[in-house]
């Protein structure tokens, strides 16, 4: 045969490699196009949707309890308006997402929900591209949990007609039956109580009761296309992703990668949904092309408050960019997105809107309300105006007390905008940092403090230093400085607003021990005076702790401390609803509130609901005041005028800004959050207490966060190739790639904060005070103040050691704890380990059962006391590394643990380089 030159045409029946596999593929692609059109003739794709589909019957798995329940009502309702905003292909902003399916987790199990709607006789389907990725983490596994009765239900069309065409095979009956009751076993695998008979599973179900058991988008029929353009049913894609499953749970080898990315075919997946996780880095937020090339139909972006916050001051920026990058130039190209902060709302309401060809700004993206869940402000059904009329706002009275701090704070903000594009934002979020320690140090001891004997020595100079030192505004100022050479033609603007700030630093903590300290004094000594309970709210846990202890400390506020518990309560401002709440369905409500300049969200949150006291007193600095007046009307500017809360709200706002007018001339306009985490923070994880040296090691997470141990710092660790086992891992042993868990304050807020924290912590309360009862009517004398004398002196050996005769007595006279409703007791328990052990040793209570009591029973109580330290750090680890040993010490910590490993999954960051720094450790 004759040599064919390079250009020709080949001969007759010369076919190469490639030309026959380039026939094959036009074949499949043939066949497949003619499929699509056999599909999209199909009358039952004109139907209704609502004839395949409906939200509020769907059941699911709670992940709590595994027990099987529908839908509630708020998230049918997120169902449907997410599934017609896809349907649409409208761009939409989802204002308060439900709190039941936060961040992905939510947006995952909606998307399931919604491949479901177009139902499984004729599965169109919908792709889900998680991006980045956070199935890592194992966040999006816990959303919607499989019913088994409902899958069987659900996936009985398809079950039949993968029957019927192995009946039309060559395949003898015996076989086909085989087939199918194979496929059926499977699924009877997928109960939840399926896993116990695996020997992995049952330690999953145990600790977790979630964790490994698979979502519906793990097991769900659908049909796949694999990327070198083989069809897959959806029996096929059954069985595959059960016999994963079985490798995950009974294999040696751990967890595979959990993210799941498949090539798609327009016809067979009309719907490609990308996801934008805020709390990832924006540096990972770059261009993702699937193996088919195709772009993604809708982007789903989740800028909750916590992780649009992470973004820092150039979140606006970085969401811009990251929508424009994945809409590859489609202007066209639909936006959802979901958030809680009013001020995101407004931001993407507009600058996400597609932008016209010519220039001109399209029609504002429409806000669709979903759930207000804090507020109420969604009301179903006609609105009864005369009811409306009638709505009485709780009698309030706002104190703003005037600071320099206004004014400063008007000059940053301004150098702030005009930095933010410099240096990749690092001047701005140095001046961000500096600006929100001195409005903490302005709202002193209403802050973020740990000030606990602050105003008890009115002498003491020392006093303005331990301030500064409270709030870290050495480094911060530091830091500003260090940012200033990068400024640009700004530099000497900053220079001179880092001097400004040291200088105000000073003032403040000059005018909080003096001026705020007798102000706060004087109205916690009127409130045992007051006829009805008053609830304390301060601005946080920390807050509430510093508050606590200088009411134990102060001997001039020892009537006070008398009446803590009956008259009066601290809360934080996690509890605060809950609290009132509790104290409304028993014969003790509330009828005064103080509220210490808590979160704005509180504050709107608590006075709008209908259990708020008839009498409210806010107490805030100016700069404060006005961001809770500045947050109140951006979410009225989203809100309903007809809903009941609108009114309250309203009212609250006028009230502050009269109260501002009064004080201050003119404020800086707050339309930002503070940025709790930006690439560059330093995390601190050395430990006071650490003695060994200079040499600090530092961990920089894959997200930028500088991390500092010690050789000898214990850390909690993911195993490797593991989801939801960990292990203790000391500093010197951390590598690159290994995930830890870093303890930030919002960590331990949320597990001090939760139901279930105190919940695990009432039962060993009761077996506590019922035990020192008994006790104590065992021991010598005739009255309680002769019991206390006699064990006065087993309390040291010191004066400074031992605790006064009344603090013994009152340790002991545990009977009127009795009549307390059980979730309103306090633990009426010495405030030291030291006299606690005392205590127990006297009254002869083994020290094993002692500590139970003090670590899970009592400091749990005293939840505000233990935003960090030891003992907050001895739960979770426990929680984390050995969980059965922790319910065995207490059986009600059970809910707690799987709090914990479910809220530790957004707080676990991989290393990606270790690093030794020698600096003093303090």
């Amino acid at each position: 045969m004759a040599r064919r030159r390079r250009h020709s045409k080949p001969a007759p029946g010369d076919h190469s490699d490639a030309d026959r596999k380039k026939a094959q593929l036009e074949a499949l692609q043939k066949r497949l196009n003619a499929n699509a059109r056999r599909v999209s003739k199909d009358p039952v794709e004109d139907r209704p949707p609502q004839a395949f589909f409906r939200a509020d019957g769907l059941r699911f798995v709670r992940p709590a309890s595994l027990q099987s329940a529908t839908l509630e009502p708020d998230i049918s309702e997120a169902v449907e308006q997410f599934r017609s905003a896809v349907r649409d292909r409208q761009s939409t902003v989802i204002f308060n997402w439900p709190n039941r399916l936060p961040g992905v987790a939510a947006l995952h199990g909606l998307s399931v929900l919604c491949e479901l709607a177009e139902g499984p006789d004729r599965f169109a389907g919908l792709t889900t591209l998680f991006y980045p990725a956070s199935a890592r983490t194992g966040g999006n596994q816990k959303s919607l949990l499989v019913d088994r009765e409902w899958l069987l239900e659900t996936n009985r069309p398809w079950l039949d007609a993968t029957f019927k065409s192995l009946r039309q095979t060559e395949k003898d009956d015996d076989y086909i039956r085989a087939r199918y009751h194979a496929i059926l076993s499977l699924m009877s695998e997928l109960r939840p109580n399926a896993l116990e008979q695996f020997k992995r599973g049952q330690a999953v179900v145990e600790r977790t009761r979630d964790r490994g058991h698979p979502t519906l988008h793990e097991i769900i029929a659908r049909r796949s296309i694999k990327p070198n353009g083989q069809l897959v049913g959806p029996e096929q894609t059954f069985l595959d992703r059960c016999r994963r499953l079985s490798r995950l749970l009974m294999g040696k080898g751990g967890a595979e990668d959990w993210q799941r990315i498949e090539a798609v075919d327009q016809a067979l997946t009309p719907w490609l949904i990308s996801t934008l996780h805020g709390a990832s880095a924006p540096g990972s937020w770059i261009a993702y092309s699937a193996p088919s090339k195709r772009k993604p139909d809708v982007l789903l972006i989740d800028l909750q408050y916590p992780a649009r916050a992470r973004l820092g001051e150039t979140w606006r920026a970085n969401v811009v960019n990251a929508v424009a990058r994945l809409r590859h130039g489609d202007t066209d190209l639909p936006v959802i997105a979901v958030t809680d902060d009013p001020f995101v709302a407004q931001f993407a309401r507009y600058e996400l809107s597609p932008q016209a060809k010519k220039g001109r700004r399209t029609k504002p993206l429409p806000v669709r309300f979903n759930h207000q869940t804090a507020l109420g402000l969604i009301e179903d059904g006609p609105v009864n105006n005369d009811a409306l009329a009638t709505v009485e706002a709780p009698e309030l009275v706002v104190d703003v007390f005037a600071s320099d701090l206004a004014k400063f704070a008007a000059d940053a903000l301004k150098l702030r905008t005009d930095t933010i594009k410099i240096a990749d934002g690092k001047v701005a979020r140095a001046i961000s940092v500096c600006l929100s320690k001195l409005r903490a140090m302005a709202n002193a001891p209403y802050s973020q403090s740990e000030l606990g004997a602050l105003f008890t020595a009115t002498g003491d100079t020392g006093a303005e230093r331990r301030i500064l030192e409270a709030y870290n505004i050495t480094g911060a100022l530091a830091d500003l400085r260090s940012a200033a050479p990068q400024a640009d033609r700004y530099e000497a603007a900053v220079e001179a607003l880092a001097e400004r700030a040291g200088e105000l630093a000073r003032g403040l903590s000059r005018s909080a021990r003096e001026t705020i300290g007798k102000d706060l004094m004087n109205r916690l000594r009127a409130l045992p005076k007051r006829a009805t309970r008053t609830l304390v709210i301060a601005q946080s846990r920390a807050a509430a702790r510093a508050l606590e202890t200088w009411i134990e400390n102060d001997p001039s506020l020892e009537p006070v401390l008398e009446k803590l518990g009956q008259k009066f309560d601290i809360s934080a401002p996690q509890r605060a609803a809950a609290e009132i709440a509790v104290a409304a369905a028993s014969t003790r409500p509330f009828g005064h509130l103080l509220l210490l300049s808590p979160p704005p969200q509180v504050c709107l949150a608590v006075f709008a609901g209908d259990q708020c006291p008839k009498k409210v007193e806010l107490l805030c600095d100016a700069s404060s005041g006005k961001f809770l007046a500045d947050y109140g009307a951006a979410v009225l500017k989203l809100a309903p005028k007809t809903a009941p809360p609108h009114a309250r709200i309203s009212h609250m706002i006028t009230r502050v800004r009269s109260a501002l007018d009064r004080n201050v001339a003119s404020l800086p306009q707050f339309d930002l959050g503070d940025s709790v985490r930006a690439a560059g923070v330093v995390t601190d994880l050395t430990g006071r207490s650490y003695s060994g040296g200079s040499e600090v090691l530092r961990l920089m997470s894959v997200e930028g966060e500088d991390i500092r141990v010690t050789p000898e710092t214990q850390l909690v660790a993911r195993k490797r190739a593991s989801l939801d086992t960990f292990e203790f891992l000391l500093g010197k042993s951390v590598t690159a790639g290994r995930e830890v868990l870093v303890p930030r304050p919002a960590f331990i807020d949320a597990i001090a904060s939760a139901k279930s924290f105190r919940a695990a912590a009432v039962p060993l309360l009761s077996d506590y005070h019922e035990l020192v009862r008994q006790r104590a009517a065992q021991l010598p004398g005739a009255s309680l103040r002769q019991k206390a004398e006699r064990l006065h002196p087993e309390f040291g050996q010191t004066a400074s050691d031992q605790p006064t005769v009344s603090s013994v007595e009152r340790w002991i006279d545990i009977d009127r704890q009795g009549d307390i409703p059980v979730e309103l007791r306090i633990p009426q328990a010495p405030r030291t380990y030291t006299h606690f052990a005392a205590l127990m040793n006297v009254l002869k209570v083994d020290k094993a059962l002692g500590d139970v009591y003090w670590h899970y029973g009592i400091l749990a109580t005293r939840s505000t006391r233990i935003r960090s330290g030891f003992q907050m750090r001895r739960l979770y680890t426990a929680a984390l590394v050995d969980p059965d040993a922790l319910r065995r010490d207490n059986p009600a910590a059970g809910e707690l643990i799987e709090f914990i490993h479910d809220l530790s999954s957004e707080y676990f960051t991989e290393i990606a380089e270790v690093a030794l720094a020698q600096e003093d450790v303090q």
